[in-house]
């Protein structure tokens, strides 16, 4: 038997070392715990973006990272907006839904009103030609073409006293209908 002994080639082939590469990705720092207010950046008055200097992939992470940012801040908007509901501060909207329903139980409906439908075109068109007669009337009037304002207050005036004596008629018509009621 006869040793067999590996040829010089190959022996030099296999002892080379491994080729070290440097990192050639770095990833961006992670966000603070308490990060600052989310600033929009401000539009350059050049408005030129493609002469920015920025590669495509540079403006694709920063739009994402801006993305990110954005949806950062809603969420802080949304928790300061929980911590004032629970701490019970003043909150206007709640007033708007009370006012209304207000003015609709005063209205003298007891049940919630249905939300209203669009009039069709037809209905517009002909509500529309109602307000311009009767802007045209209101126009030729004297008292209005004299004096505007005081035609305007003299109208209003009137229009009190007529809502108050029609009040009263409902409440004398409803008074001896709620005493055969109690019988």
């Amino acid at each position: 038997l006869i040793p067999r002994v590996a040829p010089a080639w190959r022996t030099v082939a296999c002892e080379m070392p491994k080729v070290e590469r440097a990192r050639t990705k770095y990833h961006d720092r992670a966000p603070p715990i308490d990060p600052e207010p989310f600033k929009f950046p401000e539009p350059e008055e050049d408005g030129n973006e493609a002469g920015s200097g920025l590669s495509r992939g540079k403006r694709k992470r920063m739009q994402r990272r801006d993305d990110f940012m954005r949806k950062f801040e809603f969420v802080n908007f949304v928790q300061k907006q929980e911590e004032r509901r629970q701490s019970g501060s003043l909150d206007l909207g709640d007033l708007v839904g009370g006012l209304e329903g207000v003015s609709h139980d005063s209205a003298g409906s007891s049940h919630p009103a249905a939300p209203t439908k669009r009039p069709g075109r037809k209905a517009e068109a002909a509500a529309c030609e109602r307000e311009m007669a009767q802007y045209q009337s209101v126009l030729n009037v004297g008292a209005f073409r004299q004096d505007p304002l005081g035609a305007l207050e003299q109208h209003l005036k009137n229009s009190l006293k007529k809502q108050e004596e029609e009040a009263r008629q409902g409440q004398q018509e409803a008074g001896p209908s709620a005493a055969r009621k109690r019988k």
